[in-house]
């Protein structure tokens, strides 16, 4: 994990939290992954207990969050060509992302980081494929990020 700008202020003060993953455009692909991106990092997050509670941004239109974490990708959602031959059962897949901790009543960015995570495929006919791997290891390491700034 890169960090780009450290946490400025002990997330602790915050009770409610959202996480917001924007695509780029409507593809389907893309809002599948984002969705399930945002998914990971709030499943990860409402383990952790740091916090009241924790939504994705598509999940409510409530906007009386005190943190915003804004994640938008900068590289990744790859997947090699032994994956597009082999399926689920080949490859590796890695992402790499852009993570804003943002406060929910100033709009102000209280820190920043760039988290990449990738995935060989280590699944068979009962496991998920790299991309999923991927992905629940960039939601595990957003919130190990943010359990680490509480």
């Amino acid at each position: 994990m890169e960090v780009q700008r450290p946490v400025s202020e002990k997330l602790n003060k915050y009770q409610v939290v959202v996480v917001e993953v924007p695509t780029e455009n409507d593809n389907a692909d893309n809002i599948s992954i984002a969705d399930e991106l945002a998914g990971s990092i709030v499943a990860n997050l409402r383990k952790k207990k740091l916090f009241k509670r924790v939504y994705s941004r598509s999940s409510t239109l409530k906007k009386d969050f005190d943190l915003i974490i804004s994640v938008k990708k900068t590289g990744g959602y790859d997947a090699d060509i032994a994956q597009a031959w082999l399926g689920i059962f080949g490859g590796h897949s890695s992402m790499e992302i852009d993570v804003d901790l943002i406060d929910g009543k100033t709009g102000k960015v209280i820190g920043s980081s760039r988290i990449t995570s990738s995935a060989a495929v280590k699944s068979n006919i009962f496991t998920s494929s790299s991309m999923s791997q991927a992905i629940e290891r960039i939601g595990e390491q957003v919130a190990d990020h943010v359990a680490h700034n509480y």
